[in-house]
């Protein structure tokens, strides 16, 4: 039943939510119905009121949901099962081997900005994200602290520019 199930899309077409949805659509052989919003909050609300069938969405904003069992997840797209969710299965382990999505942040300063300016500054946020104060509440809201150095950050964003480059390729997702 090809565009019969809804997926709320936070934020919008060209997303990375509307990217991963696309990714699991071409994996999967599936076709969705795909709703933009104008973020988390709003794609939740219409969730829980019945208005759309599921989303790919952060853990953070439905954490409180999903506890209350207002929300029941279905996978988690990260390679290994979160801390918060113990009990939900990747979606390797259910037989989508190759669907790991993984949501990052990043800190990000000018090229030219000197080599010692960025390792002072990698080491003083480093020490920040490993600090109890800071990580653990982030912990419990399903965030996973992972600070690294500037060269695996430009690892990660050069596999994640190609792996959507061809997602949206195969979906006929341009830019407008």
């Amino acid at each position: 039943r090809p565009g019969e199930v809804s997926a709320a899309l936070p934020i919008g077409y060209g997303s990375i939510y509307h990217l991963a949805v696309e990714m699991l659509n071409q994996r999967l052989g599936t076709q969705t119905n795909n709703i933009p919003y104008a973020g988390g909050a709003p794609a939740v609300l219409d969730i829980l009121g019945g208005h759309v069938d599921a989303a790919l969405i952060d853990i953070s904003g439905t954490i409180q949901n999903i506890q209350k069992r207002e929300l029941i997840p279905l996978a988690v797209t990260s390679p290994e099962r979160s801390k918060v969710l113990p009990d939900v299965p990747t979606f390797h382990e259910l037989g989508v081997s190759d669907f790991v999505i993984e949501s990052w942040q990043g800190i990000f300063v000018p090229r030219a900005t000197p080599d010692e300016v960025v390792e002072v500054l990698n080491r003083d946020i480093t020490a920040v994200l490993r600090s109890r104060e800071f990580a653990e509440p982030l912990e419990e809201q399903g965030f996973v602290i992972a600070p690294g150095s500037a060269e695996s950050l430009d690892q990660i964003v050069a596999r994640d520019i190609a792996l959507f480059r061809e997602v949206a390729a195969v979906a006929g997702i341009k830019p407008e």
